[in-house]
């Protein structure tokens, strides 16, 4: 039996210029768990190296979500009361601030050597461009347009993004780790979304409290005119962006902005009518004091004027010099990201430079009217008592009809807020999840090079101690027929 089963041994490792059937399913049959064990290891293996390898050179790495605009005043880059959009408002300090805070992150951000504004600067905002964007480029570039010169042409087209990618990159340098990193913009996300709704879509409360001064020798008539001159002019503001948003509403007691809209030319004839009281009777408490009042007021005002003209200049001249950054991607189908050309300074400055024109404008606006009042009041010595009754009786009327609109106003205001708060704002897409970038290598290749070197070691193995083994029987074999041949001649 043993001579028998060194012979299998041998005729399996031993045959010479010949390969059997019966050979190589024998020889496969003692490598199959072998093999198998083999290609375990190796696929371990190759797995656990690959993802070191892709970690410790990651070019990138962080957190990100998508988030969703979805009042339809985005479409026109605008929020929705009508001011223009800024998708960097996310990144503000007071919301990262309190984010952290609700994440309980606050002490071990400052503990690994960090502040929030370092937390800020690993924070980016990219919009994900529409449809529409997309289909413009690849028709450019499909009519022979540069990649480069297709990006420039609609870089000037009223193209606005609803959706947003928001990324905290480089989380560890700031010494958090992944679960972390995500609760923290998981809670960003909703402290943004819950201010954005209560900041833009609920309701704007106009104070009637300059309606509700007492009459006294510290307000003139002119005062009162100024005053509410003001007030009025932030209510018709306020109306037109209402109608452009709600203008279908309809309140509890049939109130539309519309109409409350249609109501002001009437409130602001009111006044027009005392301040021409004021200038051509002309009336006031005290017309000496108010002369003096008039004249300092126009010096203030020139003040102010010549040194917003030159912050106005100044900031011009910076805006102009900040020359944009290096050329974003561009588009290569599917979602396309988009980032900003210009530095974040450039665009602070913009908003900054609206908000001197608007206060340059009103100063501008102010000592053109104070000039009109020194000029009708300049050779005026005495206030006629008739003219005075009047003035008072006037004032108190708008006084009285002012105080009711406010009301119905706000009323209305509070209802379509709680209306429409619930369907409009910001929604997330797609929650906080990590991601990576690394450098590519050919994942398929690489499990089947190890598999490769897997099925090849098996073989070689298994080939080897096989042709140790056939060996061993073969001097064993000849062990015992030199054994059994002593033993014949015995």
């Amino acid at each position: 039996m043993e001579k028998k089963k060194n012979t299998e041994e041998i005729n399996i490792y031993t045959e010479e210029g010949e390969i059997t059937f019966g050979g190589l399913f024998r020889f496969l049959k003692k490598t199959f768990l072998r093999t198998l064990i083999y290609l375990i290891v190796a696929l371990i293996a190759v797995s656990a190296v690959y993802s070191g390898v892709k970690y410790g050179m990651r070019e990138e790495y962080g957190v990100s979500a998508k988030i969703e605009y979805t009042f339809k005043e985005i479409s026109s880059g605008k929020n929705p009361d009508g001011s223009l959009f800024d998708k960097e408002e996310i990144r503000s300090v007071n919301y990262i601030r309190e984010a952290a805070q609700k994440a309980e992150l606050t002490e071990k951000i400052l503990a690994a050597g960090n502040d929030i504004s370092n937390l800020r600067s690993a924070l980016s905002v990219s919009p994900i461009m529409p449809e529409a964007y997309i289909k413009a480029y690849n028709d450019l570039v499909a009519s022979g347009v540069s990649s480069v010169d297709a990006y420039a042409q609609l870089s000037q087209s009223s193209f606005y993004p609803t959706q947003f990618i928001i990324k905290l990159g480089n989380f560890e340098t700031l010494g958090l780790n992944k679960n972390e990193a995500e609760t923290f913009l998981g809670n960003l996300l909703e402290t943004y979304r819950a201010s954005y709704g209560n900041r833009y879509i609920s309701a704007r409360v106009i104070s009637d409290a300059p309606f509700k001064v007492e009459d006294s020798d510290l307000y003139d008539y002119a005062d009162y005119v100024s005053l509410y001159e003001t007030v009025y002019d932030t209510v018709d503001s306020y109306l037109s962006r209402m109608l452009e948003q709600g203008d279908s509403f309809v309140s509890s007691d049939g109130t539309t902005f519309a109409a409350l809209e249609s109501q002001m030319p009437f409130l602001q004839s009111q006044l027009m009518s005392l301040g021409a009281l004021v200038i051509n009777a002309p009336v006031s408490k005290d017309l000496p004091a108010l002369k003096t009042n008039t004249a300092h007021a126009i010096e203030t005002l020139t003040v102010e004027q010549t040194r917003l003209q030159t912050v106005v200049d100044g900031m011009e001249e910076t805006i102009k010099n900040i020359k944009p950054s290096t050329v974003t991607t561009l588009p290569g189908g599917g979602e396309a990201i988009i980032t900003a050309t210009y530095p974040e300074r450039y665009y602070i400055l913009q908003e900054e430079l609206i908000a001197v024109k608007t206060q340059l404008a009103k100063v501008t606006a102010d000592i053109a009217a104070k000039r009109r009042l020194e000029t009708a009041i300049a050779d005026k010595t005495e206030v006629s008592v008739a003219d005075k009754a009047t003035a008072d009786g006037k004032l108190a009327y708008i006084k009285r009809i002012s105080i009711d609109f406010i009301a119905v106003l706000n009323k209305a205001s509070k209802e379509y807020a709680e209306k429409n708060v619930a369907d409009n704002g910001m929604r997330v897409v797609s929650p906080a999840s990590s991601y990576a970038v690394s450098p590519k290598f050919p994942t398929a290749l690489a499990y089947i090079s190890g598999a490769a070197v897997a099925i090849a070691a098996s073989f070689i193995v298994t080939f080897v101690l096989g042709k140790t083994k056939a060996k061993r029987a073969r001097l064993q074999a000849a062990e015992t027929a030199d054994n059994g041949a002593a033993q014949e001649k015995e």
